[in-house]
């Protein structure tokens, strides 16, 4: 399954470990405690799981399908 959407991870990696821990420290105001360092590590690699999924599923799968149309069958 992680082989699959390797590629979106990769894309997405940075993206999600920018975001998730100024929404968990910033936003909702966590302190900086190792516990809540470690929480905010495990829900971004459930969200970059999850959200890579959907990435490869609806862009690149379909994108993909729409490149081999526009350029095998065109």
């Amino acid at each position: 399954f992680l082989g699959k959407i390797s590629y979106s991870i990769y894309l997405n990696h940075a993206l999600i470990i920018l975001i998730t821990p100024r929404v968990m420290f910033d936003l909702f105001k966590m302190e900086y405690s190792d516990f809540n360092k470690t929480l905010t590590l495990f829900i971004s690699i459930i969200f970059l799981v999850i959200y890579s999924k959907i990435t490869h599923k609806y862009i690149e799968i379909n994108f993909g399908k729409k490149l081999n149309k526009a350029f095998l069958n065109g």
